[in-house]
């Protein structure tokens, strides 16, 4: 079993325990499901800032504050669907632009 764990832990806890995290394997992965929380929404904020960054760049005038507002009324599903299509090529290119060495 330990052996089956310990690349989650090292996934979760890549420098190893710290303080005030308990050492026993058992325990620490009892707190893996956070770490991982953590460590996703680190994530998906570089690549956010980074996108709204590529967009300002762009339209330095445009208004991000849009964005905060999420899709327009008239986005359902099917419209979602269509848009995400169109947006998938670029969306991995710029991921592959992403500087994630910090995780």
């Amino acid at each position: 079993m330990h052996k089956a764990v310990d690349p989650v832990l090292q996934i979760a806890f890549p420098d190893g325990p710290q303080e005030g995290v308990p050492s026993a394997w058992q325990e620490r992965l009892k707190l893996v499901p956070g770490r991982l929380k953590t460590q996703l929404k680190e994530t998906a904020m570089t690549a956010t800032v980074q996108v709204l960054a590529v967009v300002k760049s762009h339209y330095p005038r445009g208004d991000l504050q849009h964005f905060e507002e999420g899709f327009t009324a008239d986005v359902d599903d099917a419209k979602l669907e269509v848009l995400s299509l169109e947006v998938e090529r670029v969306a991995e290119s710029l991921v592959e632009n992403l500087n994630l060495d910090y995780l």
